[in-house]
Order: structure tokens, then sequence, then C-alpha cells
């Protein structure tokens, strides 16, 4: 009996332990390259559920779940270099490419011509607005923002592993045939072939670098990068001879009168990463050692170095100043320093013993837990005997370790002392956690944010100069409303526009209807809108003030916000909310300025908290505007410098309450870590405006400068000849020589979004941006062809009169357009077994193309109609297409339809098609139809 407790509880251990090491296998690392973020990913089912940490919080700053698809497994992750995307990879080899901090996904890289999904490569350029990706046939280029969603670059690719972006991302190297190809990265025009097959970048002394290698020889190209035109060539036979002559002087004895004959060993010539140095291994004529050869070819200096190891090596640079030299079974590891070339022995890397960071400064042994600070000259060590390793940084600043089911990090600098590693701490959270590490890096072409000058127009400024900015889109009253401003480069705001002799500034705007017809507007009004002109307004301005925001940035909102109250107009009312995980009310609306002043208190960053409710924030400040009195004119201006993870409240319902008591919500995004489309979504759908924040210098003025752009704009209104519930289009602002600027927008009708809010179906996710801009990432607008300047305005004033057409009048044409649409959808041609209401598979496919039509068209109803030959019952036909009819209603419910919106009737044999006295006209008869209702 003893025994068999024992065996028992033996084979209890160790199908636990077989469960352990199942689940741990499916958990995934993945850190960035400068290791600021650190990733964590395991599979549950069809989820991945994934936790990113900062090293400089110490602690999570994100959590969410991402969906895979049936029966895929997760095979590795992937973190770009600087942490901002994530690569979830299954083991069918397919990449989902998304956001890290949100799990949204940002590249769908399964574009038409890419003949498989599996993704090869992928390599990011170092200003982050680029990345190629290779599918083992075709390589292509992305670039965030644009609208395309990736270009093919021509050509099969020889060597992916030889693809990389210059430092400043502007240019791009491909590999073919040991030729190397030049392009840049704006519009993937080539700008030279070189023979080579290998091509690097200097962008310091603005030269390309080129070598050709065998066993004997090599030859370096340098080449002018900006016209890529050859400067010189240089060969090794050159460097040879020199070192020829000098051992033949230096060793006389020797090599008496005959010249040493020097060879190459392994990869000669193999270029540094910045193409600095070549590094060979050579063998000279009676030596019994071999020699490895650093040649600083652009300086003519050259270091010899005997190798402990007389066997054929191989060598590969680590960095541009360590070396990995493999000689046999042995390793060692060479050291560029002002006094020449040190050479290390190293552990094996592949008898899994060590593991080294990229640059091989560092080594975890796996058995003794130790960490080496100093690989070359034996350093101290820092025992870390109870943590396990996860992974190294790219940079190999950080090293990652684990211990029982806590994560810790330790720096490099670190190592060699007696430093315990730094956890990364837990925080339940049921979303995701913001932070911020530093102001956001100003993109590439974007002067920084000035405060709005308003100048007006005159005939000194130069037009094609001018830029068009959208302030807000809607449908109002039947009409589409376009609030734009019209600036220069300097951030000037230029007034005076809606007046006859500017009228040709605003020359095209064009609309695209759902059925991709294109109307040219010829009859639109121009209002602006002007500060004073303005009706009393009352705004609440909702603060972040979660512990990311750090003293500093806390202490240069508040002075924003009191500069914000001086300057406000006597009349208007401001209320004032702080929010972290809680919502703190400090004032409600007001209108005297000393009273604000009295009640805006300061707060002290001890009392920041680390959450972020930035929906309940913005329902708190609903709820305060919603008190005042008397005023129609009611806004919320809400600052955040992260994401929403504390919120009890969804994204629906703000939305709703918002349009109830027609609030316009404006929102402002601080830096790096905050969900533009998140926040977009809600300002558009009230009718407010986005706002991109990237410095902190710009937060003490921003909230009064959001108020002066929106108040100062050109509204310009007209009536589509037809009821839509979305449209897309395009304005152009024209210059001296043609077309200045284009705005693309699209919008959905306020109206059709009221109901759908009410749908319980729909999702927070279902609820997308309602304007989209050319400069939106990922949209699909492209500017409407063939379309002139017109000269033709037919109204324009200066004042603040409106346009008004009932919205009622519109109602008659609705359908007419939506009725279009429907006819278009190609139905599918139901059929079903034989006396049964079961589908013949494969018959009903094509029926997802009504179910999207019923989710754009919520307001719209259809009628399923079963009908059947005759023969047979009139009252069994009658009873079986009305069981057929409810068959395909019980489906289309099943896609997410609303059943309300659905009338399934059975008409039987009542209403024929053709006749039934043949075969094929009975088969005709036998069918489905679908009706559209009002």
């Amino acid at each position: 009996m003893q025994l068999r407790k024992i065996r028992n509880r033996l084979f209890l251990a160790f199908f636990v332990s077989l469960l352990f090491v199942s689940v741990q296998a499916t958990e995934k690392y993945a850190v960035s390259e400068n290791g600021s973020i650190f990733c964590r990913a395991e599979q549950n089912g069809s989820e991945v559920a994934v936790r990113i940490y900062s090293t400089k919080l110490s602690g999570l700053v994100s959590s969410y779940t991402f969906p895979l698809r049936p029966k895929e497994k997760l095979k590795a992750i992937r973190l770009s270099p600087n942490g901002k995307y994530l690569e979830i990879i299954t083991e069918d080899d397919l990449i989902y490419f998304v956001a890290a901090k949100t799990g949204i996904e940002a590249i769908n890289f399964y574009t038409p011509g890419i003949l498989k999904p599996a993704l090869q490569r992928i390599f990011y350029s170092p200003d982050n607005q680029h990345l190629l990706y290779y599918n083992g046939i075709k390589l292509f280029l992305y670039t965030f923002g644009s609208e395309n969603q990736a270009e093919e670059i021509k050509g099969a690719i020889g060597n992916p592993d030889l693809t990389r972006f210059d430092s400043k991302g502007e240019h791009f190297i491909v590999n073919h045939n040991n030729n190397s190809f030049y392009y840049r990265s704006d519009s993937i025009k080539k700008f030279k072939s070189v023979s080579c097959p290998d091509l690097k970048v200097d962008d310091q002394k603005n030269i390309l670098i080129g070598y050709k290698f065998t066993r004997k020889d090599y030859s370096v190209s340098v080449f002018r990068k900006d016209k890529v035109s050859k400067l010189f060539t240089y060969s090794s036979n050159t460097l040879l001879h020199r070192i020829s002559d000098s051992l033949q002087k230096t060793n006389a004895d020797a090599y008496k009168k005959v010249k040493p004959k020097i060879t190459f060993l392994g990869n000669a010539g193999e270029l540094s990463p910045n193409g600095m140095r070549a590094a060979s291994i050579i063998k000279i004529d009676n030596q019994l050692s071999n020699y490895i050869l650093i040649d600083g070819y652009l300086s003519a200096t050259y270091t010899l170095e005997e190798l402990p190891e007389k066997t054929p090596t191989e060598i590969k640079w680590k960095t541009d100043s360590t070396l990995l030299i493999t000689s046999g079974e042995k390793y060692f590891l060479g050291v560029i320093s002002g006094s020449g070339l040190q050479i290390k022995p190293v552990k094996k890397p592949e008898d899994n013993k060590c593991e080294y960071s990229s640059d091989y400064s560092l080594c975890f042994e796996k058995g003794k837990h130790t960490v080496f600070s100093d690989v070359i000259n034996g350093g101290g060590n820092n025992a870390v005997s109870k943590y396990s390793f996860v992974d190294y940084s790219g940079n190999s600043e950080f090293i990652f370790l684990k211990e029982k089911d806590k994560f810790y990090f330790l720096r490099s600098s670190e190592t060699d002392s007696d430093t315990e590693p730094h956890l990364l701490g837990e925080t339940k959270i049921t979303g995701t956690q913001q932070f911020v590490e530093s102001d956001a890096e100003l993109p590439e072409g974007t002067k920084p944010m000035k405060p709005a000058t308003f100048v007006n127009i005159s005939d000194t400024v130069n037009l094609s100069g001018l830029k068009v900015d959208l302030v807000s889109a809607e449908m109002e009253n039947g009409e589409i409303v376009l609030r734009v401003s019209l600036k220069d480069t300097n951030g000037n705001v230029y007034t005076g526009a809606a007046t006859e002799k500017w009228l040709k500034i605003f020359c095209n705007l064009s609309l695209r209807k759902p059925n991709n017809l294109v109307r040219q507007i010829s009859n639109f009004k121009i209002t602006e809108g002007k500060k004073e002109k303005i009706p009393v307004r009352a705004i609440t301005v909702a603060l972040d003030f979660s512990g990311s925001m750090g003293p500093q940035r806390a202490q240069i909102l508040e002075n924003g916000i009191e500069n914000f109250i001086n300057k406000k107009r006597k009349e208007d009312y401001l209320g004032i909310l702080k929010y972290d995980d809680k919502i703190k009310m400090q004032t409600e609306p007001d209108s005297v300025k000393k009273n604000l002043h009295h009640k805006l208190r300061k707060t002290s960053f001890s009392k920041m908290g680390n959450g972020t409710s930035i929906l309940d924030a913005m329902d708190e400040a609903i709820l305060s505007l919603s008190k005042v009195k008397g005023i129609k004119n009611k806004s919320i201006i809400l600052f955040t410098d992260g994401l929403d993870n504390s919120s009890t409240l969804s994204k629906k319902e703000i939305i709703s309450n918002a349009l109830k008591y027609n609030i316009k919500i404006n929102t402002i995004g601080f830096a790096d870590w905050v969900d533009e489309e998140f926040l977009k979504s809600i300002s558009q759908s009230t009718g407010g405006s986005y706002t991109r924040l990237y410095g902190t210098e710009n937060m003490e003025w921003i909230f009064d400068d959001v108020l002066a752009r929106g108040d100062n704009h050109y509204e310009i209104r007209f009536t589509p000849d037809t009821f839509d519930v979305s449209y897309s289009g395009v304005l152009n602002i024209c210059g001296d020589k043609g077309f200045a600027d284009t705005l693309l927008f699209s919008i959905k009708n306020i109206e059709v979004l009221k109901k759908e809010l009410e749908n319980p179906d729909l999702t927070d996710a279902d609820i997308k941006p309602m304007v989209m801009t050319k400069e939106d990432k990922g949209n699909n607008l492209k500017p409407i062809e063939n379309v002139k300047p017109m000269d033709n305005f037919s109204q324009v004033t200066n004042g603040s009169d409106t346009h008004e057409k009932p919205y009622g009048e519109l109602l008659g044409t609705v359908n007419d357009s939506t009725q279009k649409e429907f006819d278009e959808i190609e139905f599918p041609n139901i059929k079903f077994v034989f006396d049964l209401t079961a589908v013949i598979k494969g018959t009903d496919e094509g029926i997802d193309g009504l179910v999207k039509f019923l989710k754009k068209h919520i307001e719209m109803k259809i009628e399923v109609q079963g009908h059947t030959d005759n023969k047979g019952d009139d009252a069994y036909n009658m009873k079986l297409s009305q069981e057929r009819a409810d068959k395909i209603k019980q489906n289309l419910v099943g896609s997410g339809i609303a059943a309300s919106r659905i009338n399934a009737k059975g008409y039987g044999e009542e209403k024929p098609v053709a006749p039934n006295d043949s075969e094929i006209g009975r088969t005709i008869n036998r069918r489905i139809e679908f009706v559209l209702v009002k």
C-alpha cells in the first residue's frame, strides 16, 4: 500500500511537471533594441495574452489579449527597435504586426501581390517612418501614414540579410545577384546599381561603401552618396604588398631575398557594420601562426595581430570595434581600442552554457547564473544565483531575468557591483496602463507647433505656400459642413479670405458618394467665423494628472490653465477637472475669473495616481455642462498623455451623452503613448477636433490655441443631391501655380450615428473616426481625379449667417440612392435540400454582401421571401416556403443583424418568375428573394 502511494505521488508530480513545462513553453519574450520595453506573451487557447513593461518605470504599462486564427500556435514575438510595434509570429510564419501599446493591428501584411503571407524578414528604418518586409519571394516597402498599404520593390531579392536603411531612413539598399541597388524611401526611385554584393552607408561622410571579396583578395569602392558617383576603388593587393615589404625588412633573416607570400583564410575583407574597417584572417608563409588583419583603408592604416590558434579561422563583426573569431572548436573575441587589438578566448556560443549579449560583452552562464561584465578583461562579476536568464536588449545595456513568476532587469553597468536586479512590478489592470517616457519625436518634415498668429490675407501672401487644416466636419440639418483654417508653413493663420477677391483660393470641392459617383460642388456657401461673433459658451477642461505626467509637466499644465483663465472672455463659463484613475472636479463652470483662480488647487506629485480614466472624466465634464442653462454653445477640452485603463463607462455611452446635450468634445493627445484613433473617434463623432501635441513647451498655451483655431475658421456648407449615410470628398486650395494643398475627408451622417448608437450590438471597437484626412494612417482615401478648378461660386458671405434646410425635406430621397446600392448587391442563389429547410452547402456564399449592407444602413429593414414551385399541396408549399425564409433569417441574425430588422415571409407557389411546365422553370421558382423595405 505504501509503495502504491509513493508511485501515485510520483506519477502526479511527473504529470504536474509536464503540465507546467507545456504551459511555460507557450510563453515568449521580446525586448526592444534600446531595452526600454520588455514584452511577454502567452497563448491561451486561441488568444495571446500580452503584457508590456517599461524599464524606466520598473512596471507594467499595458495588458491585453490578441486573437489568433483557429488552430494557430504562437511561435515567437519581436519588438521593433523603439518598442512601438510588436510582431506576433505563428508556427506557420504568419506575422501579426500590432501597436505594442494597444494590440491594435498596425499593418495588414496580406496585401494583394504577395504570393504567400509568410514573412521572412522585417527591417525598420531608424526614423521609424518606413519598414521593408520580405516574404521569401518579394520585397515590399511600407510607409507609416501613407495612403498605400505597401509598394512592391520590383525584382527578386537575392539576399535579404543585406537589406538595410541608411541612418536617416531616407534611402534603403537591396541586393540581387551580387549587385546592390540604392533606392529613395519616399518614392522607391532607384538611384543606381552598384556592382558589389553589399553596400553600406556612412551618413556622416556622405559616402556609400561597396565591396567584393573572394578567398584571395577583396576590393572596396567608395561612392558619393547624393549622386552615387564613384570616388575611388581600393584593392587589398596594395595592402598586401605593403605588408609584404614591411615583413621582408623586419624579418630579413627569415625571408632573405624572397618576398613573404600572404594568403587569405576565410571570408577576406569582412566589412564592419559602418564599413569603416575590413577584417581578414591571413596566413604568412614560414610562420607557424595565423594572423588577423584589420584594414583601416580610409585612413591608410592597418593592424596585424597574431592569433593564438593556427588552424583556419572565420571572423564575424559584432560591432564596429568587436569581432567574433572562430577557429575549429574554439572561439575568440577581438576588441579594437586605442591600444590596439586585444584577443580573448570566449565560451563556445553553441554549447548552450553561455548566453552572450549581441556584442559579446556580457555572458550569462546558465549553470552558475553569473553575469560577467567584461568578457575581454575578465572583469568583476555579479552572482545572481536565484534568477534565471530571459533575454538581453539589442544594445547590450539591459539583462532581463526571472525568479519564479516575477521578472527583473539589470543594467550592464551594474553587473560588476552588488546591485540587486530591479523588479518589473505588476499592477492589476483591466485595460491598458499608459506612460510617457519623454516628449514625442517630431515627425520628419513637421515644424514645431507655434501659437496661432492671425493675419489678414493680402496681396503679399505667397498663395503657393498655403496649407489647409480641417477643424471639423459634420452633417447638420441635411447639409455637409466643413470647417477649415488657412495657414502657411510658418504657422500664420489667415483671415479675410471669404470675400469675392479671394474665391480663387477655394478652387475645387468635390464629393464621392457611396456608389463611387463623383459630383463637383459648385453651389456652396463660405462663411468666415470670427471669435467676436461666437455666442456665449461654456467649456469644461479635463486635465490628465496620472502619474506619468511627472511634477514638472503637472506644473506646466496648471500654468497653462491659469493662462487660459486670464484670456477667456468675460461672459464665457469655464469648468476645470483633474483626473487619474479617479475624477476630481475642481470647479463647476463659472464665468468669474477670481472664483476660477481661487478654486484651481495646485496638485502635488505625490497625489497623482497611476491609472487613467479618460471616459469617466468626459462623463463628469458632460454632467457639469448639462447643468449650465441658457447656453447652447458647449464644449469639452480634454488633455491626456496616455491610454484609458480605469474607466467604468464605454465610448459608446460617452458619445451618446455628448450628442444628447449637443456638447462637442475636443481632445489633445500628448507625446507617444496615446491612442489617436480612440481620441479622434470621440472628438469627430461629437463635432469636436483632435490636436496632436509633441513637446512639453507647447502645453502652456495649447488650450487657448485650440479655441482660437476653432473660432477663426471658414465654414463651407453645401447640400448633397441625395441622402446617404457617408461621403468622402476633396477640397483643393489653389495657389498661383495650381493646387497648393489638398484636404481629403470622409464623413458619416450624424443622424445615422445616433441611430447606430441605439443598437445594442454596437461595440466600442465599431466606432471609428468619422473624419479621415490624408495624414491619417491606414485610410483608403484617394484624390478625386479629372476635376477641374471652379470659377462658379453661388454665394459667399463674411458673417455668421446660417443656411438651413429642414432634415425632413431630404428623407424622400432615401429609398432612391439606398435602393440602388441594395440592387447592386450580388445576392447568392440559395438552394435547399429537396423537401427540407437545409441549405445546400456553398449556395449561400455571398450573403456577406447583404450583411455588410445591413450593418452599414442600420435604419433599413428587409423582407426575406421564400418561394416554391407548383408541385405538391398548396398549403404544404406555403408552410415549406415560410420555414425556408425563417431559416435564412436565422442565419442573418447569427451574423449580427437584429431580428427586428428582418421580416421572413413565405409565399409558396403564389409568385412564380418562370413557367412551371419544365424542370428548369420549376428550379428557378424554388428561390429566396431579398426585398428592401422602409
